[in-house]
């Protein structure tokens, strides 16, 4: 079901995000090579597949031109001597378009928590130098370097280790959002039912850290970046200045972001007012960037999969920084007369062009590839 506001959107991916996380290390085990005889460790979710469901998520839940992200493969994070390609040291690139009309453009490394249990948890991969080459490709292509950080039910995050209680659930790791004071495992559909209100918790399994000195650190641990640490849903109200939180239910009015409770004339006061774009250091944008109207552009143009273009592209090369190979979403109410019908030669025109895109999409991906810069 698409989210009907950016904040339900990203409200909804930190959700989906933490439960994954709890229960992959809840139910699922893994063997090690060290120390066989201990018997088997918990699993914990690898950041690598957290980072492809919240793509995936983001992309089929967003509304329309809402949320726009890019994920860099290994080559492109790494850099390539063949292409002579300059490395990344980015995981994604995420375009966000507020409702204010104004964009958020990120340039992300992911790292996940590795929870311990004699010491504070830390994002052990979080390097100095891998950020080098983060800042040094945003700066070259006018985005903003950041960590996007996947979290657990541990400590800063709860008061307690693995609590079993939503008492347990008090929240002292996002400093940057004073509202975000304890975790909230609900879904942002079950917070407007209940009438909570959306500012005073967070999901907390997707959280954010763009500060140029705390990018500069290695393996540091949940405490030490409390100071510029914030949830993901930060982002959809960061651009309202002086936003104080409503009660969260369908009776609070819309603000100029689409989050539930009233929008004053002033600054509002208070532990739970979000921060302004200064206070956080995110930079706004104007426009939309090119590469996320370029994608944007490619997954709305209908001729787009049949283009010979896209192949001869693909083999004569491009000067572009990357590529990307685009996915299409089908209507499942579609999916039964597509798969019944043996060939193509039997389709109407109709129906053959919607089966010649889901075998473009999916059998021939550099059919569907696009340089964007």
């Amino acid at each position: 079901m698409t989210a009907t506001t950016l904040h339900e959107l990203l409200w909804d991916v930190s959700y989906h995000a933490m439960i994954e996380t709890v229960l992959m290390r809840e139910h699922v085990f893994e063997v090690k090579v060290k120390n066989p005889k201990r018997g088997l460790p918990r699993a914990h979710m690898p950041e690598e597949a957290t980072t492809i469901n919240l793509a995936r998520s983001l992309a089929v839940l967003a509304p329309p031109g809402t949320a726009t992200v890019a994920l860099h493969s290994r080559a492109v994070e790494g850099g390539s001597k063949r292409y002579q390609r300059a490395p990344s040291g980015a995981d994604m690139q995420l375009a966000l378009l507020l409702p204010s009309g104004r964009t958020i453009s990120l340039l992300l490394q992911a790292k996940r928590l590795y929870p311990k249990v004699r010491a504070n948890p830390r994002y052990e991969e979080w390097s100095a130098r891998q950020n080098k080459d983060l800042e040094c490709w945003a700066w070259n292509h006018g985005q903003q370097p950041g960590m996007i950080l996947y979290n657990d039910l541990v400590p800063p995050f709860t008061a307690m280790r693995n609590p079993k209680a939503s008492s347990d659930f008090t929240c002292a790791a996002f400093g940057a959002c004073q509202g975000a004071n304890h975790l909230q495992l609900h879904s942002h559909a079950e917070m407007m039912q209940r009438r909570w209100d959306l500012f005073d918790g967070t999901p907390g399994g997707v959280s954010l850290c763009i500060n140029s000195t705390e990018l500069r650190r290695s393996s540091p641990d949940a405490a030490q970046i409390t100071t510029h640490h914030f949830p993901l849903e930060h982002l959809a109200h960061v651009a309202a200045p002086g936003r104080t939180p409503g009660g969260g239910g369908p009776g609070g009015d819309n603000g100029p972001d689409d989050v539930s409770g009233p929008t004053p004339t002033t600054p509002g006061s208070g532990p739970h007012a979000p921060e302004s774009p200064v206070e956080v250091g995110i930079e706004l944008f104007a426009d939309v960037p090119v590469w996320a109207s370029n994608l944007l552009e490619l997954a709305n143009r209908e001729s787009a999969w049949d283009d010979p273009e896209a192949d001869e592209a693909a083999d004569m090369g491009d000067d572009s920084d990357f590529w990307i190979a685009s996915s299409v979403v089908l209507d499942f109410r579609q999916l039964p007369e597509l798969l019944r019908l043996p060939t193509p030669q039997a389709l109407s025109a109709a129906t053959g062009n919607a089966r010649g895109k889901l075998i473009g999409a999916q059998g021939n991906p550099l059919a569907a590839q696009r340089s964007i810069t």
